[in-house]
Parts: structure tokens; C-alpha cells; sequence
């Protein structure tokens, strides 16, 4: 599947999105003193910025992702309201299809950020459900969008703040099948039988268990899938699991796929934008574990940025791009034999080098880029964690396996990265038979691990001259001095 033909088919797509519009609001500071009153940091604030929350978000999301986005909702009749109508106008969604409701307020998330570091989180808000009063004019809406724009797909953002109604819900589900359009719901509630005929629900692991009843542990996970599928009479549920990825039911197929390994920064609006992809990308190319896939993606960059963010098109398709390059690249060695038989017979010459990588510094960028002006192809054995463990001592490595062999796998004039799990490369290289293999100057050449071997079938040696003061174990020795 080529996501990026996927992603370029966004900007055909139309979505209408219904559910709880919020505003969120984040208060930056710098925390330098404990207070006398209490035992709580003081803050001293530097700015305010504030950011479409909920269902508003999710249609931004869609609109930065390069498609047309509708969007359906209620705020209250306040100040905070003017401000979400702003951010909508400014972000090329249009306000005409909300409405001011005035016996609830526009809900409001206040979050106090010191230091990059979120304080603590303030709501202001009404749960209470919206008068029929309300429910109809939305529901005559919802029609006319359907009617007059005839969207390709629908999102019920459900916040849990009273505009999801099981009226509301019924209504846009029997609405949308009628004109043909996928329906995706994130939803809230131990109760799921409100969205009932969707083509796809979307809960975390947290909402999922309150469905399910109980725990949901990954031996269990399809049976907690089965269950909500059957419950809900969707065509597929999607659980969303963190660090553990994400678990698809779809045609009695199950599908898990594994999280990207991102530092997690801030998991707000995560999943605005993880359903957002997911609709666009299921339309573009009915494959919904590729959707799920190209979704996982777009969530991992959400998560590494702090507040309420949005991905755009352009943010998205580097992302994937950068993945492609680097992953293909990390390979093992059954693969990589078979890759070296053909090169090797067109007469490239293969060099190898290997290490721990632990903390990249410019001593080793210096040894693969010189290593790969020896040959045609530059292998990198990089040592796994546990063998790592075994040499450096238990507090070794600082970065994992997974992180060095993608940060490595990056460089353009890296070719192949493998991962062993031996104490030294030597089986690596009786399999893979470079030309040449390469080390840093810190080592004699009687110390190289696999020169007779390769000097044995005619192969050589070299010894890449060291940057001086670079190394691992000095940087640490600097770090824990500074601590």
C-alpha cells in the first residue's frame, strides 16, 4: 500500500463532523519559588494560547489534512464562544452550522503549563444534555448538510458534554447510511448501543473496558473486540492501547498494530486526530489496517508535541516518508543475504562495520561516513540491548535498540542496519562475507573481531581514524558530573 497516494487523495474528501465543540486553554509560565500560603509552585506567566478542543479539533484536523471539513455543534452564549468562532474562521472551517445554546456554557479546558510541564488542568463545563429544543434544529442541520453537501464521510466526536444525545446519535446514523457515507464515532459511555450501525467505533483501551465489563489484558483482546462488535453491530472496532499500539476487528480479521516508539510529550487531541486520518484514509483506500497504520502515525506526532495539536498534510507525509527511508533499511540476515547475492555478482563491494551506537556523537559519524567511501554498500551491525547489557553493565544502553538502529538507518549513506544478539559480530559476518570491515581507531587490528575470517577469503581490514575526545563513556561521565 502506497500511503502517500493515500494522503494525496484527502483533498477529494468531504466530512461532516457532529459532536461537543470545547476550547482549550493554556496558561505558559516559569515556576522558580514554592509558595508561603501553600505548598504548591508559583507561577509566573509568560503568555496564553488557545486551541480548538473536541469535535472542533477533529474537523481542523481534517481541513489541515488537505480535505473539507463541515462541522455541527453547539457553544454556549459567551466570550469563549467568540473565541472558538475565531479559531474556526481563522482555521478556513465555517461557524453557520453551530449553535449558541444559552443554558450551557462553551466548555472550556484550562491547562497551567510551567516549565513544559502541565500543572494542573481546570474545567469549566455542563454535562447536562440539550434540550429538544436544541436537538432539533441540530438534527435539521445535520440533514441539510448531508442533503446539500453530501459528505463522503460522518465523525460523531462524543465528549461525553451533553450534545451526543442517543437522539442525536440515532438520527445521524440513519441519516448518513441513507446518503451512503462512512460513519467513524469516538466515543464515551459504558453504553455503545447508541451508535449502533456505524461502520466504525474507536475507543481507547479505558473506554473499551467499560463496555466490556472487566480489564482488558492483550490475551483478551479479541474477545473484548468480539464482544463490543456484536453489541454495537458495527462493521469493525478499533481499540486504541498507548505504548501498546492498536487492536482491529473487521470481518472476523483481527489486526494488531504496534505503536510507534515516540517520546510521549502530551497525549492531548491524540485521538482527534487519530480518528480524523483513520476516516480519510479508510475512504482513500479501503484498506483499514493501512488506515489504522497511516492513523498510528499521525497520532505519534501528536503525542510528541505539547497542547491541543492538529497534523497537517504536509507534517504527515514527511513523517511517512522519513519512516519509509529508514525502515526499509533495518532489515536481518536472512533478507540481507539474499539482497548481497545479487549485489555481489554485479560486483559490489560490501563493508561492514558494527557497534553499540549508544549515544551518537561525531566520532562515530566520521567512521560510517569514511567506512562507506570504501565500498558500494555500508552495513551496520549494531548490538542489541541485552548484549549491550553484557558488556557495558546493567545501566548501559541510554538509548534502545529500536532508537539507534532508526536513528542510524536515517543516514543516507547507511545502506543496511542489522541487530545482533551475540557478544561479539562474528556469526554476522561468516554469514553476510563482506569485502571489507571497518573499525575505530580506538582498536589495534589484532583486536578486530572477524579479520581473519574475511582476510582468510581475501577480504581486508580498516581502521578508521578516531575525532579526538568523542566518545560514549566520556559524554556520560560529563552528564553525571552535571547532575
Amino acid at each position: 500500500m502506497n500511503y502517500l497516494s493515500v494522503i494525496n487523495d484527502f483533498k477529494n474528501k468531504k466530512v461532516l463532523v457532529i459532536g461537543d465543540l470545547m476550547l482549550d486553554k493554556y496558561l505558559f509560565g516559569t515556576t522558580s519559588r514554592i509558595s508561603p500560603e501553600a505548598p504548591v509552585p508559583v507561577i509566573s506567566q509568560s503568555r496564553t494560547e488557545y486551541a480548538l478542543g473536541g469535535a472542533a479539533n477533529v474537523a481542523k484536523n481534517v481541513i489541515d489534512l488537505g480535505a473539507k471539513a463541515y462541522l455541527i455543534g453547539t457553544t454556549g452564549n459567551d466570550n469563549n464562544a467568540v473565541i472558538v468562532q475565531d479559531l474556526l474562521r481563522n482555521s478556513g472551517i465555517t461557524s453557520k452550522y453551530i449553535l449558541k445554546d444559552r443554558k450551557k456554557p462553551t466548555t472550556l479546558k484550562t491547562r497551567i503549563i510551567s516549565d513544559d510541564q502541565q500543572i494542573v488542568r481546570i474545567d469549566e463545563e455542563s454535562v447536562n444534555e440539550i434540550s429538544s429544543n436544541i436537538q432539533n434544529q441540530l438534527i435539521n442541520r445535520i440533514s441539510r448538510v448531508i442533503k446539500q453537501n453530501k459528505p463522503d464521510a460522518v465523525i460523531i466526536s462524543d465528549y461525553n458534554k451533553g450534545v451526543i444525545t442517543r437522539r442525536i446519535c440515532k438520527e445521524t446514523i440513519k441519516m448518513s447510511k441513507r446518503s451512503g457515507a462512512f460513519i467513524a464515532v469516538d466515543p464515551k459511555g459504558a453504553d455503545f448501543s447508541k451508535y449502533e450501525g456505524s461502520n466504525v467505533i474507536t475507543p481507547n483501551r479505558k473506554e473499551a473496558e467499560a463496555v466490556f465489563g472487566h480489564t482488558i489484558t492483550n490475551n483478551i483482546m479479541v474477545k473484548a473486540l468480539k464482544k463490543i462488535k456484536m453489541l454495537t453491530k458495527a462493521e469493525g472496532i478499533l481499540i486504541t492501547k498507548g505504548k501498546d499500539g492498536v487492536s482491529l476487528i473487521r470481518n472476523n480479521k483481527i489486526f494488531d498494530i504496534p505503536a510507534l516508539k515516540k517520546h510521549v510529550y502530551d497525549v492531548t487531541g491524540a485521538g482527534d486526530t487519530f480518528i480524523s486520518v483513520f476516516t480519510l484514509s479508510a475512504l482513500c483506500s479501503e484498506s483499514w489496517e493501512s488506515a489504522a497504520r497511516i492513523a498510528n502515525i499521525a497520532a505519534s506526532i501528536v503525542i510528541s508535541n505539547l497542547g491541543t495539536t492538529s497534523v497537517t498534510k504536509d507534517r504527515l507525509t514527511f513523517e511517512i516518508k522519513n519512516l519509509s527511508h529508514s525502515h526499509s533499511k533495518i532489515t536481518n540476515i536472512k533478507d540481507l543475504s539474499k539482497v548481497l547475492s545479487v549485489r555481489k555478482k554485479k560486483g559490489d563491494r560490501v563493508v561492514f562495520t558494527n557497534g553499540c551506537f549508544d549515544i551518537l556523537h561525531t566520532g562515530h559519524l566520521k567512521v560510517l561516513k569514511e567506512s562507506r567511501k570504501l565500498g558500494d554498500i555500508l552495513i551496520v551491525a549494531l548490538n542489541s540491548d541485552k548484549s549491550v547489557r553484557k558488556l557495558k553493565g546493567k545501566d548501559r544502553p541510554v538509548v534502545s535498540e529500536d532508537d539507534r538502529a532508526t536513528m542510524i538507518a536515517s543516514f543516507d549513506f547507511v545502506d543496511y542496519v542489522i541487530i545482533f544478539n551475540d557478544d561479539t559480530p562474528l556469526n554476522t559476518v561468516k554469514k553476510l562475507k563482506p569485502d571489507i570491515i571497518t573499525k575505530g581507531g580506538d582498536y589495534k587490528r589484532e583486536q578486530v573481531i572477524g579479520k581473519s575470517f574475511v582476510e582468510g577469503y581475501g577480504g581486508s581490514l580498516r581502521i578508521i581514524p578516531l575525532e579526538k575526545n568523542k566518545s560514549t563513556s566520556d559524554m556520560l561521565k560529563k552528564i553525571k558530573i552535571n547532575n
